[in-house]
């Protein structure tokens, strides 16, 4: 079965890995097969809480079927709630062109 293994290291960077895998192939066995813990160690520690099929979060354990796409995602850098809470306490102008210079 063919299975799309992909990863984006940074924003705006994806990396895709097509994989040719036994039937019953599992998440997991797409992602040791594909290389890329090698390719990106700072994945180890965090990769199994990190897989999704088709953007909906799986255990590596999940069994695979021929067309997925296997999607690891690396860890937020701020967490959203908090982002969204700070800029609605931020004040705003209405109308930039009404400001005055000093």
């Amino acid at each position: 079965m063919r299975v799309d293994l992909v990863y984006a290291p940074a924003p705006g960077v994806i990396e895709r890995v097509p994989l040719i895998l036994p039937a019953g192939a599992t998440v997991r066995d797409a992602v040791e097969r594909s290389g890329i813990l090698e390719r990106h160690p700072d994945l180890r520690p965090s990769w199994e809480r990190a897989c999704s099929l088709f953007g909906r979060l799986v255990p590596p354990e999940t069994p695979l079927a021929d067309g997925d796409r296997v999607e690891l995602t690396r860890p937020l850098i701020a967490d959203p709630k908090a982002v969204r809470r700070r800029r609605a306490r931020t004040p705003r102008d209405k109308n930039p062109e009404e400001r005055t210079a000093p």
